[in-house]
């Protein structure tokens, strides 16, 4: 399965398309890699280039126009593959969804229609944590049940 992610959903296209206009002809000299450092986390930037096949040594004023439009596609619409799933690494912090937010007859945002909340994702534990089961079983069902039908 493939998803695509905005890494800058509070900046629009037109408006990275001027800052980096601007920025790359007023900080010519600064390396591309360290640049990225106020749009991306400091661990990501190496992949990020990478995938954009650019390399992160690259002074600005050197970055051509389709190099460019390439960072900004890729900061807008970062596509990734899921490939699996590493049961390891599938931990899960305390909090989560307000159920506020969620109608909990159908588990789907208040917020945003056509997104369904179920299991650990949803803010059923308090502050101690801890699975459940059955909450994960029943709230899953009924998230499932809840979109086909819409």
């Amino acid at each position: 399965m493939e998803i695509a992610v905005d890494l800058c959903p509070d900046i629009s296209r037109e408006e990275l398309l001027d800052r980096f206009t601007d920025d790359f002809q007023a900080r010519g000299k600064t390396y591309l890699k360290n640049y990225l450092r106020q749009f991306l986390t400091n661990s990501f930037i190496e992949y990020y280039l990478n995938r954009c096949g650019l390399e992160g040594e690259l002074q600005l004023s050197r970055v051509n126009k389709k190099s460019k439009n390439k960072l900004i596609e890729n900061l807008k619409r970062f596509t990734f593959e899921i490939t699996g799933f590493n049961g390891d690494l599938a931990k899960v912090t305390i909090g989560g969804v307000d159920l506020g937010n969620v109608n909990s007859k159908t588990m789907e945002s208040t917020l945003i229609p056509g997104l369904y909340f179920a299991g650990e994702v949803l803010d059923l534990h308090g502050p101690t944590g801890g699975y459940n089961l059955k909450i994960a079983f029943s709230t899953g069902y009924l998230a499932g049940l809840s979109a086909t039908l819409k």
